[in-house]
């Protein structure tokens, strides 16, 4: 009989919460227990769902394998490293660190130490499942738009990282290279961080994306534009569902994946990784990359900020509403 692999759960705010009831539903795993500091939110997760509470990370980090780090962004390069020093794998909520150093000093603890570093970009796997059997051609230009109608869970983070940052993970799994020219605008809105962004990214390879992202807009809008000659799918992340123009060879149709549930996808796919000692299929690296590339749009936005009275037009804004 396989033995399960013992897992915890570090943070347990909405995303934690939502990742603890999906590792406790894995047959192969075997939940060893929360950390939450918050001592009024753990006992109500304790009596709500009997899981077990640590009033220390290192009683939790002594007892698991692995660990969910769903903390607040802030404390993720902390709390890895000490899960990675204790000999734990770790799956760490997005965006994995606050600077691009500490990212890439986990992806080398992780590789000296033998250990998987994942990293919670849950888009990859619903494209992954869109597209089945058909692939995006090398060459296409890529939209991308991720609009919301508030702030998320963390009002401290801006929309680069709480919502873009999903899209340009997609973008650099796709084209597989770093972009050679990024021009932005973003604006400050209902926070005093940037509430609304957008970004162009251009490749040596010819491929452009345009990214878009907003908690400003008036409904809810993810979605992934793939355009080539000859060729446009449309990808919804709200539906898990994929449009392709008739003209386009598919060897799977159009689809609605509405009961596709990614973040078990996730789960199983971090299990996978721990148990057979493969790569992740979202490494540390990769995450050290996005989070280089949301401070390279922030720079260029910095570059170019004017305020939003100033502005002749008000392009962005117009988008969202035609949206």
């Amino acid at each position: 009989m396989k033995l399960r692999t013992k897992i915890g759960i570090v943070g347990t705010g909405r995303m934690g919460a939502l990742h603890l009831t999906k590792f406790e539903r894995l047959p192969e795993v075997e939940l060893i227990g929360i950390f939450e500091p918050n001592l009024e939110r753990a006992k109500e997760l304790s009596h709500q769902l009997g899981v077990r509470t640590y009033h220390s990370l290192e009683e939790l980090l002594f007892l698991s394998e692995a660990v969910v780090v769903a903390s607040p962004t802030h404390t993720h390069y902390a709390v890895a490293k000490h899960a990675l020093e204790s000999g734990c794998h770790v799956l760490i909520e997005k965006p994995m660190c606050e600077t691009v150093e500490e990212a890439a000093a986990l992806d080398h603890l992780a590789q000296a130490k033998g250990l998987i570093c994942q990293v919670g970009f849950l888009e990859r796997f619903r494209l992954q499942a869109m597209l089945g059997q058909d692939r995006i051609p090398s060459t296409a230009h890529l939209e991308s738009q991720r609009l919301s109608m508030g702030v998320g869970r963390e009002p401290s983070v801006d929309v680069i990282s709480d919502l873009m940052i999903h899209d340009l993970d997609l973008v650099l799994s796709l084209v597989k290279e770093d972009p050679i020219r990024i021009t932005a605008e973003g604006f400050s809105v209902v926070t005093d961080y940037l509430d609304l962004a957008k970004a162009r990214l251009e490749f040596s390879n010819g491929v452009v994306a345009t990214l878009q992202a907003s908690r400003v807009a008036p409904k809810v809008v993810r979605s992934l534009k793939v355009i080539s000659l000859n060729y446009f799918s449309e990808f919804d992340f709200v539906t898990n569902s994929k449009f392709m123009a008739p003209s386009v060879l598919m060897n799977s149709p159009n689809s609605n994946l509405s009961n596709f549930d990614a973040l078990e996808h996730q789960a199983k796919s971090f299990v996978r990784s721990i148990q057979s000692n493969s790569t992740p299929i979202i490494t540390a690296i990769q995450g050290a990359k996005v989070i280089e590339l949301t401070q390279k749009i922030r720079d260029s936005i910095r570059l170019t900020q004017v305020p939003l009275r100033a502005l002749a037009h008000v392009e962005t804004t117009a988008l969202i509403r035609e949206h």
